[in-house]
């Protein structure tokens, strides 16, 4: 009976041919492989008969191996490679035992085909073992790394990360876009071969291998920042320069988020705001010596950040997801007690420049404070222009993801693990961080009410310059209004309803004055230009101004409506705390006198007397008549 095809053996394919040793082959296909053009003379076809007993051929893949029976007698030498059998060329093992099976089916004789040259051969083998080994390493290479300190993977990475220096301060180890891109190229690369370390009960992707989409900062924390920081004891930005870079802004985020769509919002940013290549960001994982910084992050009174921020001169970008995985939910960052802490640190920081990335597929948008450049220069050239294309921009967040944010509760937020959590929870209740947290203490009422109001400014503008003409919108802008009216703790406030004319002024006026905290609010700035408001609205604008009002900056210009007479009552029926006023009438129907006193409220009092002097304000109906003898009605409003 024929041999069936096995694996070829080391040992005999060295004893069989000559320099044929080596590295073991992977497979009968392996003595296969396709070899140089034979010479003619190297040719050998012989005919086995299907009456002369069994053909006596042995091999290992096309390689013959031993020779008895009809094989021996008609002069078959180990070595030859079978070739072809009745004529069809034969590639392993298999296609030899099923040509010669079907000839003894059909009764019939078989013609064997052999290369007998052996150099050819040796050379085939050759050729078959480096095709082996390729295919070998190939497959080698995509399998999963046990750990992150595997050999291969450790030479991989400190290969590419190359230790540049140390720079002292952390506030000086940002990150820029180039860098970051360099990061993440080097990981989507090499990912495949890493896996989530992770229990399941810590990550639904325990045991995955990774991949671009899913890979997370945690992720990356373990299978290339640690190993490549551990040695030298390092920031990761310190394998990438030796530079100090200061910080433009410092990032907030949540760990559990795809490492790429961190990238794609700080390139969002980058771009919305048209910021310079040297732009740097800092980011806790790339900026912490994370191999000696396991006592500070535990301890939520570090100051890294607080130094960071001042660098950065206190701007931060908040990321947040839109909601892309249901079970989740948006904005699922501010579920983590890390991105609740970092926001805490600021809140009575009134510098605080806070804009927010929100990642909805098919890209990010963002949320800023204040204009983009191209915003700016929109306004400059059309007034209204840049307040537009801001609104129109921002509309982009969902009413979802807003609600969300204005339902924070520290107290139900997570953190890696629970002493973590103990610590930061703790913190905020002003306890010993190593005490068990007490679950609903008036400290934390206090910092979901500063938190949810720190978000009501953020997103103000966004809801309430919407058109309540459904429910849920209308919900929202009560929601919105009732949690910034909550905030008594914040000391100044900044609003802005400009050119926001799809309803009536009365409406948005109703909403900003339902928005005023009920008490503690010292400085306000209120942007109204181009709201179309008249001087009967200003009264009660006053009149709903907090009580404890010290400083006021109103622009209310682009009212064309708005006049003397407005301003007037306006001044008259401001809270009687209000010690400084400063206003903008541009474009404004008050006159010259008024205009050049709007920096100064004693200014524009002594103004009002000047004019109440001249005499009493009135309005002078006529009833004029016509030519064509009909009667009109002319109103004036003069000085008797």
């Amino acid at each position: 009976m024929p041999a069936t095809a096995m694996r070829p053996s080391h040992a005999a394919a060295e004893l069989i041919i000559p320099g044929a040793g080596g590295r073991p082959f992977s497979g009968s296909a392996a003595l296969a492989a396709p070899c140089r053009t034979p010479r003619r003379d190297s040719h050998k076809q012989v005919e086995f008969g299907h009456a002369a007993g069994d053909h006596g051929l042995h091999w290992e893949g096309t390689l013959v191996v031993g020779a008895s029976g009809q094989a021996q007698k008609l002069g078959v030498k180990p070595g030859w490679k079978i070739h072809k059998i009745d004529g069809r060329a034969v590639y392993d093992g298999n296609d030899i035992s099923m040509r010669l099976q079907e000839a003894m089916w059909q009764w019939r004789s078989s013609h064997v085909s052999f290369i007998t040259d052996t150099s050819v051969v040796r050379a085939a083998l050759k050729e078959a073992r480096i095709a082996a080994t390729k295919a070998e390493e190939e497959r080698v290479a995509k399998l999963a790394f046990e750990g992150n300190t595997d050999h291969v993977h450790m030479t991989q990475v400190t290969e590419q990360f190359e230790f540049q220096g140390y720079i002292d301060r952390p506030e000086e180890r940002a990150i820029t876009l180039k860098q970051l891109h360099r990061v993440i190229n080097f990981a989507k690369e090499k990912c495949h071969r890493w896996k989530d370390t992770a229990t399941s009960e810590e990550s639904r992707t325990a045991g995955v291998r990774l991949n671009s989409e899913i890979m997370n900062m945690y992720h990356l924390h373990h299978w290339l920042i640690m190993p490549a920081t551990i040695e030298k004891t390092c920031s990761f930005v310190e394998l990438l320069t030796n530079q100090r870079q200061a910080a433009d802004w410092c990032v907030s985020h949540w760990w559990g988020e795809p490492v790429i769509e961190l990238v794609r919002c700080i390139e969002c940013q980058a771009n919305t705001r048209k910021l310079q290549a040297s732009s740097a960001w800092w980011i806790a994982a790339f900026s912490i010596r994370q191999a000696s910084a396991q006592d500070e992050v535990s301890d939520p009174s570090r100051h890294r950040l607080m130094k960071a921020m001042s660098a950065a001169q206190f701007k931060m970008l908040l990321v947040l997801d839109g909601g892309r995985d249901e079970n989740l939910g948006p904005a699922y960052a501010l579920n983590r007690l890390w991105c609740c802490y970092e926001l805490a640190m600021f809140l009575d920081q009134p510098k605080l420049c806070l804009d927010i990335a929100v990642y909805k597929l098919p890209k990010p948008f963002l949320i800023t404070n204040g204009f983009t450049e191209i915003e700016e220069d929109m306004e400059m050239i059309n007034n209204g222009a840049g307040y537009k294309a801001k609104l129109d921009r921002e509309k982009e967040v969902s009413l979802e993801l807003i609600e969300r944010t204005l339902e924070i509760k520290i107290q139900s937020a997570q953190a890696s693990g629970s002493t973590e959590r103990n610590h930061i929870l703790n913190y905020f209740a002003g306890r010993d961080l190593h005490l068990t947290p007490i679950e609903e203490p008036s400290q934390y009422q206090t910092l979901n009410k500063r938190l949810q109001g720190l978000f009501a400014v953020a997103f103000w503008r966004r809801v309430v310059c919407s058109t309540a003409n459904d429910a849920n919108t209308h919900a929202a802008q009560q929601r919105i209004t009732d949690v910034l009216r909550g905030d008594i703790w914040r000391t100044s406030l900044d609003l802005c309803l400009s050119y926001c004319v799809a309803t009536a002024p009365e409406e948005k006026l109703a909403l900003l004055a339902r928005s005023f905290p009920t008490s503690g609010i010292k400085e306000l700035r209120l942007d109204l230009k181009g709201l179309e408001i008249f001087d009967e609205n200003l009264p009660a604008l006053a009149t709903n101004l907090p009580l404890e009002l010290e400083e006021l900056n109103l622009d209310l210009s682009f009212n064309t409506q708005i006049s003397n007479f407005g301003i007037t009552n306006f001044v008259n029926a401001l809270p009687a705390k209000m010690r400084e006023l400063t206003l903008g009438l541009s474009q404004t129907s008050v006159s010259p006198e008024f205009q050049d006193r709007r920096d100064s409220l004693e200014g524009l009092r002594q103004q009002i007397i000047h004019e109440a002097q001249k005499g009493s304000i009135c309005n002078v109906v006529n009833l004029c008549p016509s030519p064509d003898r009909r009667v009109f009605v002319k109103n004036v409003r003069e000085k008797i």
